[in-house]
């Protein structure tokens, strides 16, 4: 079940068009799991073959302290812990963005 991306936090959609114009695809997805709210930016290249999911969550829940992302080339999924939720938008954006490439050179730990 798809919620309307209009209840999300306003932060997600600036860093939409942040990724947008380094030239990535991305976008918001809202979903109900299980009862439970699944909000994530994903991003990715034009050839898709590394989709990054940026976990996030809906304005009335609690934030966690960092952001975090799920890499995911294929059958391999990858955790990883990001700059600070007050973080300035060009750092996340930086993040993701080399999370959809090899990864190597995200100063940020592989949390699983």
């Amino acid at each position: 079940m798809l919620t309307s991306v209009q209840s999300v936090d306003p932060v997600l959609s600036e860093l939409v068009r942040a990724l947008r114009n380094r030239g990535l695809r991305a976008d918001v997805q809202v979903l109900t799991l299980c009862g439970d709210p699944d909000v994530r930016l994903v991003a990715c290249q034009d050839r898709a073959d590394v989709v990054v999911e940026l976990l996030a969550e809906l304005p009335e829940e609690s934030p966690a302290e960092h952001w975090h992302a799920v890499r995911v080339d294929g059958q391999d999924r990858q955790v990883w812990r990001g700059p600070r939720r007050d973080a300035p938008t060009d750092q996340v954006v930086r993040f993701v963005a080399e999370l959809t490439y090899d990864g190597a050179m995200v100063p940020y730990p592989r949390i699983g």
